[in-house]
């Protein structure tokens, strides 16, 4: 007969196998395309704190993957300790046939305080600065009238919002990228033996980072729901079964 530590070991692989083949089935309701078949774009945006803002894209549908880093300064290789004049940015991929640049600033403009200055909520300090990093003229265009639509509709409370242009994206350390996915031990073991490159680059754990934070919408949350709880109960009994 095994020992319990290989008996555990057995059960996470059983368990790790049946969800991912899960999660990335069709039937999941989860949009996982090859990339080859789908052209993304990126969009940057600084609104606070990183680990929020990348949770608050998370559950976004069109939203491919996400990536917290550094930017706005000239600080070459800035980190969390040293960012010198950077803001914490996050870096949204998105598929634009299925979510526009103007939706994606409509959720930078409702997720954060636009007036505050150098700082959101609890967080102060020039690197939680308010700023639309463009990437051309178009979204220079739009993120210009954005802003103006902001200001009208805030009235005498001016929006200290910048708007520059990206020049460079520094990732942010492997600590940081899915946050708020980390801090919850029973969903960031859904993913099972991962990189922290393969983490970044996942569509599964974006969409679980929203979803550990409360993100998700309430349609969203419970299609998440229905896929994960399912699987963490199941965990806990085979434990259960192999424990005893």
């Amino acid at each position: 007969m095994g020992s319990k530590p290989a008996r555990g070991m057995m059960v996470r692989i059983i368990f790790y196998s049946l969800l991912i083949a899960a999660m990335v089935s069709q039937s999941s309701g989860i949009r996982v395309v090859q990339e080859k078949e789908q052209v993304t774009k990126t969009a940057v945006f600084a609104m606070g704190s990183f680990w929020r803002a990348e949770a608050v894209y998370g559950c976004i549908t069109g939203v491919v993957r996400t990536r917290v880093g550094y930017s706005g300064g000239s600080k070459l290789n800035p980190d969390y300790h040293s960012i010198g004049d950077h803001a914490e940015c996050i870096e949204v991929e998105y598929d634009p046939k299925l979510i526009s640049y103007e939706r994606l600033l409509n959720v930078f403009w409702a997720n954060h305080d636009p007036t505050q200055i150098f700082g959101q909520g609890p967080d102060v300090g020039p690197q939680y600065r308010s700023v639309i990093f463009t990437q051309g003229e178009e979204e220079v265009k739009l993120a210009t009238a954005s802003w103006d639509s902001e200001q009208l509709k805030l009235g005498k409370n001016e929006v200290v919002t910048e708007i520059q242009p990206l020049q460079a994206f520094y990732s942010a350390e492997a600590e940081h990228q899915k946050f708020e996915l980390r801090q919850n031990s029973s969903l960031f073991q859904i993913l099972g033996e991962i990189t922290n490159d393969e983490l970044i680059a996942s569509t599964i754990a974006t969409k679980l980072n929203g979803y550990a934070a409360g993100m998700c919408t309430p349609s969203v949350k419970k299609l998440l729901d229905t896929k994960v709880r399912p699987f963490l109960f199941n965990r806990s009994r085979l434990e259960e079964m192999f424990s005893s």
